[in-house]
């Protein structure tokens, strides 16, 4: 690790290019200023796919976002004001609360924090030396465990820099539940290179950083003769691009190996950064260590009404070394409508996990900080251990009020599967908050409550004060941004939603135990039903996000496609083809890839197209893990599928 910083070091002085080293918003702290600034950055056509979220990137949105939406342009730039200048207090806040009902719960996306923890302060500050060093101080605490969250020192600039020390990762366009890194867990010591300023034409982002978790007593030794204590290492590589504007696809890498008794060197690391399923003997005490891996897309529609698609698919492992294809899969999806009304956003969102997420056979603490997973927060909500899957939803609407006063509501709903024998009940909790001004801070309410997976119920009410900024402080933001508000509006590329229904018929080949048994092909047919949204991107191409539903079997096939590109030859005909990823509700769910074509007769009646689809569904995949099932030698059951889809088109 020391020669890998030295090398990365040496280079740094000639790539960090001519931007100042940037200071980061802090994550999960000031939830107002997040939610604002998110706003702001789709508005202005910017696709979100790490946190924190660099100052740099939002001081880049802001001419677009402030064009469209004045009020707005004005709450951003005065609670990023503190960070703006040579030093500042940029965050201060203090929480009091009431809890009732079982006081160990987490709270989900709050660094381990539980509903009995009834004080919460957090703290981050900073001072520029020069323009490429930045010394974060900051600290996050409740009761008698506090944390260096926020403390880390930056040295670069915009293409490329170093943040040494406690800084937090988020590595997904979703908002409530990222699978591979979230703020669920308390936050590690790492050193991270990445970059605030995108790169080449294809704005290609990417963050690397290498840490160690919280000390293990469970790291199996290599001879499996016992286990061994120490702190496991951990390393993740992210990168994405935006081809065209306001649509960004990315892929992230994260993997856990060393600690105690397991020694590991830069050769295996390197083999298993680019052959991943050859280079591991999954299941084996002698195993590298553990890896997840996930492919995000998210792509912004403008229009009166803009809206965000994003989509992440993740994977614990591959299978049958094969590394384009994976096993125990989760998918996840959300929408966003950053102004559903001009003062009003919705966001919802659902991810499904398969089992095995969490847990693994080396490390008897996985992928887990202080005790609480580093991604989805729904994995904290179980029994200790177990592996079962699972599946949340969410839903959030907030609304702004005169006088920046804000008011909104969140639902969450969480389902672990049986086949573990949890006996887990549906879990639902509903949240509410009101917050306002009062001079130099913003002092917020909220009542939160429902009943957990074990059919109990909890509450907890609590007051928060937030230190905010003041735009009059910031020389950067003196001057007032001109909006024009028709204007912008105006200028935004076409933009379509559409429905489709129609049928789909095609042949499905089923591998119960691959090679062991034979396999089972039947031909299919069923209904169809799609829903969608694309955007001109040229003159003849547009670029959109689809979501499709088929009965297959008497089960539904559900497909989200993160790329859906059509080229229009003219006005009668039109060419598409697509990417994206498909669950089958089986016995439990399997998850996979699928891709296709199509052609598209275009307005046989005034807001009506035809469409024939062709696609192939690759191997989505199971395991047979419920009580019952027959394992021969594999453990996995997949279902390929060609097929065609026929449908009626009414666009919106």
């Amino acid at each position: 690790m020391k020669k890998l910083v030295i090398f990365l070091c040496a280079l740094l002085p000639r790539f960090a290019g001519a931007a100042s080293a940037t200071t980061y918003l802090p994550l999960n702290l000031s939830p107002d200023l997040e939610r604002r600034v998110e706003r702001l950055l789709i508005l202005a056509n910017h696709p979100v796919m790490m946190r924190p979220i660099p100052v740099n990137a939002i001081l880049d949105a802001l001419p677009a976002g402030c064009a469209i939406d004045a009020v707005l342009c004005r709450q951003v730039r005065e609670g990023i004001a503190p960070w703006l200048g040579r030093a500042a207090l940029g965050h201060a806040s203090i929480e009091v609360a009431l809890d009732a009902g079982d006081g160990q719960l987490p709270l989900p996306n709050q660094r381990g924090m539980q509903i009995n923890d009834n004080v919460f302060g957090a703290v981050s500050a900073y001072a520029r030396i020069g323009d490429s060093l930045v010394l974060n101080a900051g600290a996050v605490g409740y009761l008698n465990n506090a944390k260096l969250t926020g403390t880390f020192v930056s040295w670069g600039g915009g293409r490329a820099q170093f943040d040494i020390g406690y800084r937090d990762h988020w590595w997904s366009p979703m908002r409530d539940s990222s699978m591979l890194l979230s703020t669920e867990a308390q936050t590690f010591p790492s050193v991270t290179l990445s970059n605030s300023v995108p790169l080449t034409r294809a704005r290609l982002r990417y963050e690397i950083f290498g840490g160690y978790l919280s000390r293990s007593t469970r790291i199996l030794k290599p001879d499996a003769s016992g286990y061994s204590t120490g702190h496991p290492y951990i390393a993740g590589f992210h990168a994405s691009i935006e081809p065209v504007s306001g649509w960004t696809i990315g892929g992230s890498r994260l993997m856990q190996f060393g600690g105690g008794d397991r020694k590991v060197s830069f050769r295996q690391l390197g083999k298993l950064l680019y052959d991943s399923a050859g280079n591991e003997d999954v299941g084996a005490p002698t195993e590298f260590g553990n890896q997840q891996v996930s492919l995000t897309s998210e792509l912004v529609i403008p229009g009166r009404m803009p809206m965000a698609v994003y989509v992440e698919y993740a994977a614990e492992d591959t299978f049958h070394s094969q590394n384009y294809r994976f096993g125990n899969g989760a998918l996840a999806a959300g929408v966003y409508f950053p102004r559903l009304t001009a003062s009003t956003q919705l966001r919802y969102e659902f991810s499904n996990w398969e089992d095995v997420w969490y847990v693994h056979h080396i490390y008897g603490d996985a992928m887990r900080n202080v005790g609480h997973v580093l991604g989805n927060w729904g994995a904290d909500w179980r029994r200790s251990g177990d592996y079962v899957g699972a599946q949340s939803h969410m839903l959030a609407l907030d609304r702004e009020l005169d006088g920046d006063v804000s008011v909104g509501a969140r639902y969450r709903t969480l389902q672990n599967d049986s086949y573990t024998g949890g006996d887990y009940r549906r879990m639902h909790e509903l949240t509410v908050s009101l917050a306002r001004p009062w001079r130099q801070f913003r002092v917020s309410t909220s009542l939160q409550g429902g009943r957990d997976v074990y059919g109990e119920w909890y509450g907890r009410l609590a007051a928060n004060l937030v230190m905010t900024g003041d735009a009059r402080n910031s020389p950067v933001l003196v001057e007032p941004l001109k909006t024009d508000t028709d204007r912008a509006t105006a200028d935004q590329p076409a933009v379509e939603r559409f429905v489709d229904v129609g049928a789909m018929q095609g042949r499905l080949r089923y591998e119960e135990d691959l090679g062991f048994l034979p396999r089972r092909t039947t031909t299919e047919s069923g209904a169809h039903l799609g829903l969608g949204v694309r955007k001109a991107v040229s003159k003849h191409s547009d670029f959109g996000a689809r979501v499709e539903l088929d009965d297959l079997r008497g089960r539904p096939l559900m497909s989200l496609r993160a790329l859906d590109y059509r080229f229009r030859f003219n006005s009668d005909w039109a060419a598409t083809g697509f990417f994206g990823f498909s669950r089958y509700a089986a016995r439990t769910p399997a998850h996979g890839y699928y891709a296709g074509v199509g052609l598209q007769r275009r307005d046989v009646l005034p807001g009506w197209d035809v469409g024939l689809d062709l696609r192939y569904v690759d191997r989505i995949v199971r395991k047979k893990i419920t009580p019952g099932e027959t394992i021969i030698t594999w453990p996995n059951e997949y279902w390929s599928m060609t097929g065609a889809s026929l449908y009626l088109s009414r666009r919106f």
